[in-house]
């Protein structure tokens, strides 16, 4: 099975600094936003100094100068680097609406959503040969979230639930959860449910669970010496040829041939 091919925005690379501490005052080749998710700081608009509100976006375009720095304590930074080739393509899916350099991410809440996940899929990162168009669908969304006005904030009703269900999931990879019953018991339809999933996710719930599953296998078959047999069954597979067959079909490799070349140590 093939993975699915996202019309993403050609990115070359990304990162994550938790407690981003030294400024920048320099020119870039590449088209970069750097996601400012906490902490505080200082962005220079035409030479002037302006103190970030976080969640916020700094943009670094190619062949310009750029100039910003963390204050005292720092920040915590995602940051998306792209060709600078994609600034045609860029500003025709209009992500240079605002002004350039600096802005205020409005759509805080539903922003930091999109940061968990992007989290989530980047703690495989390699593992899946899907994982590249991935993480490139997942650096769209993220500079879609941050250019969304108060006004064009869609909030699904109930969504709180809906990302407490993924955190659970996140949390107890290995245990199952009936989508319908859980609905059932919160007093709404099924798809009411899927409406509100959608509303926060690109992909079926069922889609997510397994993935995260299969997240957590990748983990435990790197970082631990147990059996792949008993691994599969903690999480789910209880039949060992669907374990096997699954595996191979998202991740590219089997079971055994993912613990050869990443185990750690």
């Amino acid at each position: 099975m093939q993975p699915k091919r996202f019309v993403g925005i050609g990115l070359q690379d990304l990162g994550y600094i938790p407690d981003k501490r030294d400024g920048v005052k320099r020119g870039f080749d590449t088209l970069n936003y750097s996601f400012i998710i906490s902490g505080e700081g200082t962005v220079y608009l035409d030479g002037e100094p302006q103190r970030i509100e976080t969640p916020c976006v700094i943009t670094q375009l190619p062949g310009k100068r750029a100039q910003y720095e963390p204050g005292k304590g720092g920040w915590e930074e995602l940051y998306i680097i792209l060709n600078p080739e994609q600034m045609v393509e860029m500003d025709r899916k209009g992500y240079f609406d605002r002004q350039p350099g600096y802005w205020r991410i409005e759509n805080g809440d539903r922003f930091m959503r999109v940061v968990r996940e992007f989290i989530l899929e980047a703690k495989g990162r390699g593992a899946d040969r899907g994982h590249a168009d991935r993480m490139d669908h997942f650096g769209e969304r993220l500079i879609k979230e941050s250019l969304l006005s108060g006004e064009q904030k869609v909030e699904a009703e109930g969504s709180e639930h809906i990302w407490g269900l993924a955190k659970q999931m996140e949390t107890h990879p290995e245990t199952m959860i009936d989508f319908a019953q859980w609905a059932k018991k919160r007093g709404i339809s099924y798809s009411t449910f899927q409406r509100r999933w959608g509303s926060c996710f690109d992909e079926a719930p069922g889609h997510y669970q397994l993935k995260v599953r299969l997240t957590e296998c990748c983990r435990l078959l790197a970082e631990t010496d147990q059996k792949i047999l008993h691994i599969g069954i903690s999480l789910g597979f209880e039949d060992p040829a669907y374990f096997s067959r699954i595996f191979r079909s998202r991740i590219g490799m089997s079971p055994t041939d993912f613990r050869n070349i990443h185990r750690l140590g």
